[in-house]
């Protein structure tokens, strides 16, 4: 019987002690759980700004791509009116004149001297017409 007895004693004692280390412990995890949940809570709100911004972000996102569109759209229109009108002053400008048809077949060497005469003509005449609209400014 006093073996049963100190049995019980230890048995007793190492009760004590781990409910000393239960209380302990949920003490100290108690505490943890608390700065994570606080923790937690900084996070969700960190979260809702970011997402409250990212949806901001993509509504400047939007109306900036409908400004550019826009822009573009008007950007086509002054391009076709500059053409229309840049059309209109070189027909006003220069006198129709017929080119003679060739049917004749040249070689690549001939072609090519053909354009750059072509080209050099043109541009001698386009900065012939410059420099009397010039002088007329004047």
């Amino acid at each position: 019987m006093a073996d049963s007895q100190t049995t019980i004693a230890s048995l007793r004692e190492l009760n004590t002690k781990l409910t000393v280390e239960i209380s302990e412990l949920r003490k100290k995890y108690e505490t943890k759980n608390i700065e994570v949940n606080v923790e937690n809570a900084k996070l969700k709100q960190t979260l809702k700004d970011y997402e409250a911004r990212f949806a901001n972000l993509e509504h400047k996102d939007e109306e900036k791509a409908i400004h550019i569109a826009k822009l573009d759209d008007e950007i086509k229109e002054i391009k076709q009116s500059s053409t229309n009108t840049s059309s209109i002053e070189n027909s006003d400008s220069t006198p129709e004149q017929c080119q003679p048809i060739r049917t004749e077949t040249k070689l690549l060497e001939d072609k090519e001297k053909d354009d750059f005469l072509d080209e050099a003509y043109r541009k001698s005449v386009s900065d012939g017409i410059r420099q009397r609209n010039k002088e007329k400014k004047l």
